[in-house]
């Protein structure tokens, strides 16, 4: 069963564009697909939606994550938090009607 949610524990802020937050995070990730899995998909904060995990560098060993969020948010908000991400799995269409 696959699992609705991954925390993530962010350790240090590296650095911040506009609306990009690069961090590094305690969380080790198991696999290649674990980190597949949490690409472009939304990040919440206390429960408020704060933005999407659009990348993430350096695999498996001390990954960075990088968030795009919303608004002109402050990366000091999130230093030493933990970041919820919804990992919903997208549903197959079924097909309909006869194919040739």
């Amino acid at each position: 069963m696959l699992k609705k949610t991954k925390s993530l524990k962010v350790e240090k802020v590296v650095s911040h564009l506009g609306r990009k937050i690069l961090f590094h995070s305690s969380t080790k990730l198991d696999s290649l697909s674990d980190a597949q899995a949490l690409h472009n998909k939304p990040v919440f904060l206390d429960g408020s939606k704060i933005g999407m995990l659009i990348d993430i560098i350096g695999k498996t060993s001390n990954p960075c994550f990088v968030l795009k969020t919303f608004s002109s948010f402050e990366p000091e908000k999130i230093e030493n938090k933990v970041l919820e991400i919804k990992l919903v799995k997208k549903r197959k269409k079924k097909k309909r009607g006869r194919r040739k």
